[in-house]
């Protein structure tokens, strides 16, 4: 029987997820700054002296925001926007706050600090009058990248071998023969999926391979070397792609692409698994990382696919000198599927005309 020393009490606790809060937003507000520290002021109210003072010290503090080792957040209820806060505390991020955030960390009635790692989970709590307590750790902790002992690997596969070296050159032909188009990214507004372009967080070409054999050969080549181990690592059974895609990412154009996760919008929540390929690597610069888990950078040999799933955090480093193609595709299966189409109607109720990606079929 567990005694009441091993009772977690309500609400959050050290080593919980800050997930469980904003677990609707994926973790959107925390993801422009990743591989830090986040220093939460999860306040009462936004009037009281208390709370300008923790405001205050926060912008006080911004050396660690300046620095790269923590973001500054601050969760006040009702707050809808923080314009003229913002204005003036513009170190501070601040956060939607349903009512919940300092209620959840069991905060006294003017509220309280939260220290987060860089995976959102939380390292402290301190009550709002002991702001020593709360930057005393931060001073403390080490840089994100520098914690001691080896650093946690990212819950990725790395599968050797997937694409031939033949298959990879083919497919670096079939794009330069095309020359792709710059895409942008998917953002949910008022109930419709838009393609957004911003150059600071997205730079890559794409195309979208239509020969069907080709098609076909590629599919093949995943549902035999890739789905098993996805299969046997997660215990899911793929049944589905979304697309079968050819990217570029040139140094001439800054490409890169910020950290980001793939699921967050009506259009893409179904996806379950995304997976890279890389087709050359002739070029520098342009790793894939996971910062919420490891500064570790992957390159990845040509034909290699990495396998990861579409909610964790990842991006790509700016390529430095030459091309890096790619060869990029989501997995999912037939619950996933429903979720797809469920949304697939809400987007053309919103939105007629709308189209969607296709997606494909086959069995292992």
């Amino acid at each position: 029987m567990m005694t009441d020393r091993f009772t977690l009490r309500p609400g959050m606790n050290r080593g919980d997820s800050v997930l469980l809060l904003d677990e609707a937003r994926h973790g959107a507000d925390f993801d422009s700054f990743p591989g830090r520290y986040a220093v939460i002021a999860a306040l009462a109210s936004a009037e009281t002296p208390a709370a300008l003072d923790a405001l205050q010290a926060l912008e006080n503090s911004r050396r660690f925001v300046d620095s790269g080792k923590a973001s500054f957040f601050a969760a006040i209820p009702g707050l809808r926007p923080a314009v003229e806060l913002a204005r003036r505390f513009p170190s501070i991020r601040f956060l939607e706050d349903a009512g919940d955030w300092a209620s959840a960390f069991g905060a006294g009635p003017e509220g309280c600090w939260v220290i987060v790692n860089p995976m959102l989970r939380v390292v402290d709590i301190a009550a709002l009058s002991n702001r020593e307590r709360a930057f005393g750790l931060l001073e403390r902790l080490p840089p994100p990248g520098e914690l001691p002992g080896p650093s946690p690997p990212a819950p990725i596969l790395l599968l050797p071998g997937v694409f031939e070296p033949d298959l990879c050159r083919h497919l670096i032909d079939v794009f330069e023969r095309d020359g792709g188009r710059e895409t942008g990214f998917m953002q949910d507004s008022d109930g419709k999926a838009v393609e957004r372009f911003d150059r600071d967080w997205k730079r890559r070409r794409d195309i979208m391979l239509s020969d069907p054999a080709l098609v076909a050969a590629i599919r093949a080549r995943i549902g035999r070397r890739v789905c098993p181990e996805i299969k046997k690592a997660f215990q899911f059974m793929v049944s589905r792609t979304e697309r079968d895609l050819v990217s570029r990412y040139d140094a001439d154009a800054g490409g890169h692409f910020a950290p980001h996760r793939d699921d967050t919008g009506l259009s893409v929540a179904h996806r379950r698994f995304a997976m890279s390929i890389p087709l050359n690597d002739d070029f520098e610069g342009g790793e894939m990382r996971f910062p919420e888990y490891s500064p570790h950078r992957y390159k990845g040999a040509p034909g290699t696919a990495i396998v990861f799933s579409s909610s964790i955090l990842h991006g790509v480093s700016t390529v430095a000198k030459g091309s890096r193609y790619v060869f990029l595709t989501f997995l999912f299966d037939e619950a996933a599927e429903k979720v797809r189409l469920a949304n697939l109607n809400a987007l053309r109720a919103a939105q007629p005309g709308q189209t969607v990606a296709a997606t494909a079929r086959w069995g292992h």
